[in-house]
């Protein structure tokens, strides 16, 4: 059996914009890729980005940036949380849906 392998980013790597997150986690933006006179709004700094989401531009002034990894975190934001529907439609916690007896069907061995 071939085990899963952890993805193991540090936190401190640095990745720029238009390019894919790593990792979850908390970005901050730390600089301009070119020389710029912009300073990003305190509300504009840090952004949560996904594993494979595209790492945003400066919401300032609309260049590419240098993001750092401050944090991994792993959250589930209300607009992507599925917790109703698989409690509803996967687990069939619902009156009008017949869920199974309880009873586990227990595997025999036979004996060779």
């Amino acid at each position: 059996m071939v085990e899963g392998h952890l993805i193991d980013i540090p936190v401190g790597t640095k990745v720029r914009s238009c390019h894919r997150a790593p990792i979850d986690g908390i970005y901050e933006f730390v600089e301009h890729i070119h020389s710029h006179n912009c300073t990003p709004a305190a509300g504009d700094v840090t952004t949560y980005c996904w594993r494979g989401q595209l790492l945003p531009i400066c919401k300032s002034c609309g260049q590419r940036g240098i993001w750092k990894l401050i944090e991994t975190k792993f959250d589930i934001p209300a607009d992507r949380d599925m917790t109703s529907y698989v409690l509803k439609e996967v687990r069939g916690d619902r009156s009008d849906v017949l869920y199974p007896s309880g009873t586990k069907r227990q595997a025999t061995r036979r004996n060779r």
